[in-house]
């Protein structure tokens, strides 16, 4: 969901990031994800215009499965889930060893280990979607060696209270989790080394959301009905270092807890020429999300990106 800038924005991120988190981390999970979607539905109800653009978005790529009350009913799930995960990020500290099983189950695992016994290393790709931090908290804790490609806004596009609260104390929450993130601005041999040292590399394949402009390094594939752009940043990984590729998603279940699964690794087929390995695997990793997009649209983050365009695939 996009973020935006003004003196309001700016007054409700710092007492997000003051009181607000200092509350959040009093109380149990559930009662969490209670006041996400509280405040998710005072955010529908008070500002329209940002409800309406995801309604829109939504109906016009799900248009054929939904009736007009049941997309605003999706809607409302998705700000709910939105906060939610703010509420949920200021907690995950308090997750270890002991008490991770309380909140999440793992599926998969067995499709991770198999693909580290061949010794090049692991790519996961995720999409924004669900409580996607648990999948990097729960591996970690788990003694993986995880690392993420990552990515946080230039400091001089943000304002100061971005800046100095909400980019500050972020840094601080993530850097407690069991990663090592591989921010994009820096070498990318580092990607290629963690896999060459037999480690998991984490990759979000929706990267910062930017689906219907093309930009450098991105390739268009049908998804959710209409041309989308990817970064095939994940491909190129993958087809550089042979390394297994496993679709991995969190889902968030209606008893307060969250389901993580690990998929088996994609088929590649190294035989063809590079530009139709990239395509190929980014075609496959699409489809298998946008199975789960479909099932659980309200848990998607980028709906608000996603807007209709006029996509030309040239390529």
């Amino acid at each position: 969901m996009k973020v935006q800038d003004n003196l309001l924005k700016d007054a409700g991120r710092a007492v997000f990031w003051y009181p607000i988190r200092w509350l959040a981390r009093l109380f149990p999970f559930r009662v969490v994800r209670l006041l996400g979607t509280a405040t998710g539905c005072l955010d529908y109800y008070l500002f329209k215009a940002r409800s309406q653009k995801i309604q829109c978005n939504l109906v016009y790529a799900l248009g054929d499965q939904l009736s007009e009350q049941a997309a605003s009913k999706i809607v409302r799930k998705i700000m709910g889930n939105h906060y939610t995960l703010i509420l949920e990020f200021f907690k995950y500290p308090q997750i270890n060893e002991t008490n991770l099983q309380t909140i999440l189950n793992i599926h998969g695992l067995d499709h991770l280990e198999d693909a580290l016994k061949g010794g090049r290393g692991a790519i996961i790709g995720h999409f924004h979607f669900g409580a996607k931090f648990l999948l990097i908290i729960a591996l970690g804790l788990k003694k993986y060696p995880i690392n993420q490609v990552a990515y946080h806004m230039p400091k001089e596009e943000l304002t100061f209270i971005r800046e100095k609260i909400s980019l500050n104390q972020r840094l601080k929450i993530e850097r407690s989790f069991r990663v090592n993130y591989l921010y994009l601005n820096r070498s990318i041999r580092r990607v290629f080394s963690c896999l060459e040292n037999n480690e998991i590399l984490m990759v979000a394949i929706d990267g910062r959301g930017n689906l219907t402009q093309p930009f450098s390094g991105s390739v268009c594939v049908d998804f959710l009905g209409r041309k989308t752009y990817f970064a095939r940043g994940i491909a190129t990984f993958a087809r550089t270092s042979k390394a297994p590729l496993l679709p991995a998603a969190v889902f968030r279940k209606d008893d307060g807890t969250y389901s993580i699964v690990i998929r088996p690794p994609i088929d590649i087929d190294y035989e063809k020429e590079n530009p139709q390995i990239i395509r190929d695997v980014i075609e496959k990793l699409s489809c298998i999300f946008e199975q789960d997009i479909r099932q659980h649209p309200d848990q998607w983050e980028y709906w608000e990106e996603f807007t209709p365009a006029n996509i030309n695939d040239d390529e």
